[in-house]
């Protein structure tokens, strides 16, 4: 839910209609749950382990999306290599890797 007004009011909203605080207040509660996500990603390659799963799929979208908003972001690199990972796959690239427009 954090990634809601982050989107919708950078991409969806128009510029002069953009609630800037709604913004800030989703980027800040969407950095604390990104760096939940880092450090389960601190020993694995994937959320549950070795091979992506199905849980995979949803948090590979959010990580696109949030990667590519113009928000600041704390250091995460462990996201960021899961990201790469995940860029690796042609699927991933296909339906995921879209524009934010």
């Amino acid at each position: 839910p954090a990634i809601s007004p982050i989107f919708h009011g950078l991409i969806r909203t128009p510029p002069e209609k953009r609630d800037m605080a709604a913004i800030q207040a989703g980027a800040e509660r969407m950095g604390a749950a990104m760096q939940i996500l880092d450090a389960q990603l601190a020993d694995r390659p994937f959320l549950a382990g070795d091979a992506p799963t199905i849980g995979d799929i949803p948090i590979g979208c959010v990580c696109w999306r949030y990667c590519n908003l113009d928000v600041a972001r704390q250091e995460l690199p462990n996201v960021l290599a899961y990201r790469a990972r995940l860029e690796e796959r042609a699927g991933y690239r296909t339906h995921v890797m879209l524009p934010l427009v």
